[in-house]
Formats: C-alpha cells, structure tokens, sequence
C-alpha cells in the first residue's frame, strides 16, 4: 500500500509543473468585459470578452491553442479591411 503523504506531494509537485505552463490570464476591464492578456509579454491577445467567453478562450490558449506566451507582433496588428462588390468576381 502506498504512504498516502506520497500521493499528497506527488500531487502538489504535479500542480507546481503545470503552473508554469500558464501563459495566458484573464484580466476584468473597466467596462465590465474581460481581455486575455499574454504573461510573459503583458499583450493583449482578445478583448471585449463576459467571463464565460473569457474562461474557455484562456483554457485552450494555456493548453497549447496559441503561441505559447511568445505571440508574433503581426498577430496583434488591428488592419483595416474593405473590398469593392462592383470589382469582387467569384
């Protein structure tokens, strides 16, 4: 039978790991909305977000959905988009 003060730690250990592969985190904004904002580089990833849109988008980021933490700056860029439909030909 195992000592049950080694299933303890190995558990704490375990939880100590996966702690470090937080990169991401969920910051509430002074509208009320929530953004996921990037640890290491303090970028904001998504803005505009209620908590539930916020908790699922931080979850797959820090489970290996982004750029873990390092996310290329052309990513972040806001571009303007606007197309002709007189000269859009399908």
């Amino acid at each position: 039978m195992k000592n049950p003060s080694q299933s303890i730690s190995s558990i704490v250990v375990s939880l100590k790991d996966s702690s470090k592969m937080v990169n991401y985190k969920i910051q509430k904004t002074e509208n009320g909305m929530h953004e996921i904002v990037e640890i290491q580089t303090g970028n904001i990833i998504g803005g505009n977000l209620d908590m539930s849109q916020a908790k699922t988008s931080c979850r797959h980021l820090n489970f290996g959905g982004g750029f873990d933490g390092l996310t290329p700056s052309f990513f972040l860029q806001k571009t303007k988009f606007s197309y002709d439909e007189d000269s859009f030909f399908v």
